[in-house]
């Protein structure tokens, strides 16, 4: 599990929902641990600090902490939207390159501002993590690395960092887990290395804008970026590459319901 700050924090929420009593720091660690977060004690007493001045949690002296009324009201909330969010990804369903491309539109849409809510909030732990995904990207091209989509893992990372509440349901929606599959069509039929390399760069001119703490020159070139993905997907609507993705697409999605490609079951 990933252990950026956000999620750290609402992993602490649910343990100090749960929990009968005051939890402290080591306990708390321990609690994270459980479920695949691992940071340091500091790290945990640093996010319980954050917790208490956002006033979602209530120190208890020595006892450590209790999750206060509006922490519980918070959790409920996020509890709700997680839910929400998987339900409509369930919704979402793409089976040809029209629907590609109107996932495109709606993350560009999305992702775009959730990438100026990112250049006004991120911290340095987080932007040191955007340099080292574009630096993965960077290693991976040409190589099988590829196929682990960093790229995919960049994106995610700054809808991560972004704090609005709404935005990140939005991102939950349109990166749901299930629309990988899109990303790795993607990377087939547009994979060459030249191209790769664009993705890259592009990749960079968006951190260096959240870097700097410029919010409308990271919405900018976030936008920017899908605006070349949608162009390259609008060339794919004519002809036998439109035949290529749907069979890429249906075939992907038939292959994953088992979590691995069945014998000779390969697009036609």
């Amino acid at each position: 599990m990933t252990n950026d700050r956000e999620a750290t924090m609402r992993a602490l929420l649910t343990v100090l929902a749960s929990a009968p009593g005051p939890i402290g720091t080591r306990s708390a660690r321990l609690a994270l641990l459980e479920v695949g977060i691992d940071v340091s004690e500091s790290s945990v007493s640093r996010r319980l600090r954050e917790l208490d001045e956002r006033g979602w949690t209530v120190p208890m002296g020595a006892k450590g902490r209790v999750i206060s009324a509006e922490g519980r009201r918070r959790h409920t909330e996020l509890e709700f939207s997680d839910r929400t969010t998987e339900s409509l990804g369930r919704v979402v369903d793409v089976r040809d390159v029209r629907d590609l491309l109107d996932l495109l539109h709606a993350r560009k849409a999305v992702e775009s501002a959730a990438a100026a809510d990112a250049a006004r909030h991120a911290e340095q732990a987080d932007i040191d993590e955007l340099w080292e995904l574009v630096g993965r990207h960077r290693d991976a091209v040409g190589t099988m690395e590829l196929t682990q989509q960093p790229g995919l893992g960049l994106h995610r990372k700054i809808a991560a960092i972004a704090p609005n509440r709404m935005l990140k349901m939005l991102t939950g929606f349109v990166l749901a887990p299930h629309l990988d599959r899109v990303e790795a069509v993607l990377d087939i039929v547009l994979g060459a290395h030249d191209n790769q390399d664009a993705v890259v760069a592009e990749h960079a001119a968006i951190v260096d804008a959240i870097a700097t703490g410029d919010a409308g020159r990271a919405e900018k070139v976030m936008g920017q970026h899908f605006d070349a993905m949608i162009g390259a997907g609008e060339k794919l609507l004519d002809g036998e590459s439109a035949s290529v993705v749907t069979r890429l697409l249906n075939w992907m999605d038939a292959t994953s319901v088992d979590g691995r490609a069945r014998s000779g079951e390969v697009p036609a």
